[in-house]
């Protein structure tokens, strides 16, 4: 190792993982930067307040507490302690099904509703990350700063970014998203070994996109499922919700998951407008003109179309957690894909992982 007392890392990525892999080296007096592609920090935390009297998750959205992530940095939230970040049960009560040209009423899925699922009720997941993660890393973020090679043959490791600058580390705990990896954007020098390039290869991270739309009255149920159950809501999602729900508001505001093949027939290009026509076409065949007549305003986030993202979140489909975890002594990864303790996906699931990655990095 280099020879100073503690190690020089670098951070690839400041999304949930990233963001908190800092957090904590912050809080050990380690040296390190952050080095994120986009021109923000975030990843998929992102919120608007465009709708409505209260912010909106467009990215990660929900507290699932089932999960079993407990990371310190977040217990707060998750534990519904922090009165700045109160949160609600997440228990809609009204739902409908469209498959086939036909709305009928299926009240009877909210029995199937995960019981411990939270929401904000006036903050977001994107809210407690700026203000209590991001303000302790901020002067050791990198922004704009697509990473290219990861080269770890020398004595320290160089990692080169597309703008031709170079940063050297003892170590680098790389926090980029599945489908990142999938396309080859980063040379690893030596290469990843074969078991862990072909668990990368085997891991599902669907096209996705979420669309929130501000009515001015509400006439749609708590949710519509859309297509297949299963389909809907286990392997591809297509779901729209009442944004609202739990929230102090008098505004009406739908929102729409679509992932996978859902997400691809809303959006055959990335054209946010295009792609709004559609979401609103599709309601106004359920409801019989009703979405275009009471239409306000919308919101579209097309999370395939991000450069540094191209997706929604890993679906555990592989068992990355098995081989990029501690690649040598000096490369690691973390993020809502590679978790040891199987606590995968959701924001308190990429947070933990980058408590093991750190854990590892300084063991």
């Amino acid at each position: 190792m280099h020879e100073q007392e503690t190690p020089h890392v670098l951070i690839v990525g400041a999304g949930a993982a990233g963001l908190t892999a800092g957090y904590l080296l912050q809080e050990r007096n380690v040296s390190y930067e952050i080095l994120e592609a986009a021109d923000n920090y975030g990843g998929r935390l992102k919120k608007t307040e465009a709708l409505a009297d209260f912010p909106i998750d467009v990215g990660a959205e929900w507290l699932h507490t089932w999960i079993g992530a407990k990371p310190t940095a977040l217990l707060p939230v998750l534990n519904n302690e922090d009165p700045a970040y109160e949160s609600v049960s997440y228990q809609p009560q009204t739902f409908s099904h469209w498959r086939r040209g036909h709305l009928k009423s299926r009240n009877w899925l909210r029995h199937l509703m995960p019981k411990r699922d939270r929401k904000f009720v006036g903050s977001t997941w994107f809210d407690y990350f700026d203000n209590e993660i991001v303000p302790t890393v901020t002067a050791q973020i990198r922004l704009g700063q697509v990473v290219t090679q990861i080269d770890r043959t020398g004595d320290r490791a160089r990692v080169e970014t597309r703008s031709g600058q170079c940063y050297e580390a003892d170590k680098v705990i790389v926090t980029v998203p599945v489908r990142i990896l999938q396309d080859q954007d980063i040379d690893f020098v030596p290469p990843l070994p074969d078991d862990a390039l072909a668990e990368i290869q085997k891991e599902t991270m669907t096209p996705g996109l979420k669309v929130f739309i501000e009515f001015s009255e509400r006439f749609y149920p708590d949710g519509i499922v859309v297509g297949g159950f299963l389909k809907a809501m286990l392997t591809e999602d297509h779901l729209f919700y009442d944004a609202t729900l739990g929230k102090s508001t008098d505004h009406h505001v739908l929102g729409l998951y679509a992932s996978g093949s859902a997400a691809t027939e809303y959006a055959p290009d990335p054209d946010d407008e295009a792609i709004l026509r559609n979401v609103l076409a599709n309601l106004d065949e359920m409801f019989d003109g009703a979405a275009s007549r009471h239409y306000i305003d919308s919101v579209v986030q097309n999370w395939t179309a991000e450069p540094f993202i191209r997706g929604t979140y890993s679906r555990h489909s592989s068992k990355l957690v098995d081989h990029l975890r501690r690649v040598d002594d000096r490369l690691f990864f973390a993020g809502e894909a590679i978790n040891k303790r199987s606590h995968t996906i959701a924001v308190h699931g990429a947070a933990e992982s980058a408590y093991l990655a750190v854990e590892a990095a300084l063991a």
